[in-house]
């Protein structure tokens, strides 16, 4: 699979805000697109579930609609989800990263991943007037490793839904 572009949506209910991104990702990345990859080789090799979508089905012709950017469609499909999410205490905070790419077989794809976020332990350097003081931080909004399956998501074939 090729991945053509690709962009970071935050979701964070935590602090109640939804983050949109006003560029995609730079792909020149190598990092960027091994990650992309990885997750999505983890929902194919798990047990994801395969059906199609109706041609009359409303999503699939927006999906495909070449008159909105990928970016715009990225912002809309975001901000309604952020809109079901948000009061759902049930459902975490995390990213979304959408991206489109060309399957091996040439056929457009149009993927979502939800990466949840954990919380992990670092390390600070700060300075107090000329002394340095090192302390101990949690971060809760660490990204999934790649090797780390995702919870939800899903990837269309544009070319036959």
């Amino acid at each position: 699979m090729l991945i053509n572009e690709a962009v970071l949506h935050i979701l964070d209910k935590n602090s109640g805000n939804l983050l949109l991104s006003q560029a995609p990702l730079q792909l020149g990345d190598p990092f960027l697109i091994e990650y992309i990859t990885k997750l999505v080789d983890k929902i194919k090799k798990g047990d994801p579930h395969i059906g199609q979508l109706a041609s009359s089905e409303p999503l699939l012709g927006y999906l495909a609609d070449e008159g909105i950017s990928f970016l715009e469609k990225t912002q809309q499909l975001s901000d309604k989800l952020f809109a079901l999410i948000a009061p759902a205490e049930e459902i975490g905070p995390a990213d979304y990263l959408f991206f489109t790419g060309t399957s091996d077989t040439g056929g457009t794809l149009f993927g979502m991943i939800r990466l949840d976020y954990s919380s992990k332990v670092t390390h600070f350097v700060d300075y107090e007037g000329e002394a340095v003081s090192n302390t101990i931080l949690q971060n809760h909004a660490i990204l999934p490793n790649a090797t780390q399956k995702p919870s939800e998501a899903f990837i269309v074939d544009l070319s036959n839904g």
